[in-house]
């Protein structure tokens, strides 16, 4: 074998040896990669399992909390207010007892009526037994008999329902969007488009006139490590599959909740 055979084979071996060190070095970067992905999503699920943990433990004791107001301390206080209204009626002709009891009857029925707004903040009635449309219905009077802001809600005709966790969510969601633009948004009007597609799939937008805020404000405040309740709110459309945007054009600001099939 000639010596430039030898050389030809000698650079040809070479070649080979280092194509397959740069294979091996892609094989093993793509190999890495994938390990880290994998990681990733594995941590991503426990986040998303542990808020989902968090927030069926909280909604358990809300309605556990919600039903002990109703029916425990609720009957009792009736109970009262009858017994002192029948002190009142046996007790006419004593000045001071029918004053005491008149006051005591005032409290009682404050006490009732502040225990009944507790237990329905805790646990709508409406969401369980009749749909989110009509507790945010029901939320929005409240709120307009306040005379806070001006809010609307608007619904397309349609009979899709959706399920009852996925509602409680949205419902709280949309609750703490209201409470953030009252509260730091200073919005005097507001109207919420509600899209129920089916069990799993919707469309909420809050339009408002308050303050202007964009996703770039949301990062900002995350970055400062603030917006807890914006990111209360966040965890919230993560457990129901959706996203949330904060969006300003030349009509006003927009608060897009949307599924993932939305």
């Amino acid at each position: 074998m000639t010596p430039s055979i030898i050389i030809i084979f000698g650079c040809l071996a070479m070649s080979i040896l280092a194509i397959g060190i740069v294979l091996f070095v892609i094989a093993y970067q793509k190999r890495v990669l994938a390990n880290q992905n994998e990681l990733a999503q594995a941590e991503n699920r426990f986040q998303a399992q542990l808020i989902e943990a968090t927030l069926t433990t909280e909604q358990q004791e809300r309605e556990k909390i919600a039903r002990n107001l109703h029916d425990d301390i609720g009957t009792s206080l009736n109970i009262l207010r009858l017994n002192l209204e029948k002190i009142k009626r046996n007790a006419s002709r004593a000045e001071t007892a029918e004053k005491t009891a008149d006051t005591a009857l005032e409290m009682v029925s404050s006490t009732i009526q502040n225990l009944r707004m507790v237990s329905r903040d805790l646990m709508p009635a409406t969401l369980t037994k009749i749909g989110l449309v009509e507790s945010l219905d029901e939320l929005f009077k409240q709120i307009n008999e306040s005379g806070a802001t001006s809010i609307e809600l608007v619904v397309p005709e349609t009979n899709a329902k959706i399920d009852n966790k996925t509602g409680v969510q949205l419902y709280r969601i949309c609750q703490e969007v209201i409470n953030n633009l009252l509260k730091h948004g200073n919005a005097s009007a507001i109207k919420v488009y509600v899209t129920l597609l089916n069990e799993k799939n919707f469309s909420m937008e809050v339009h408002h006139n308050g303050v202007k805020f964009t996703d770039d404000d949301v990062k900002k405040l995350y970055d400062l490590n603030r917006g807890v309740g914006l990111k209360s709110i966040e965890s919230r459309t993560r457990m129901i599959n959706a996203s949330i945007h904060y969006k300003h054009n030349d009509h006003g600001s927009i608060i897009e909740i949307k599924s993932a099939q939305a």
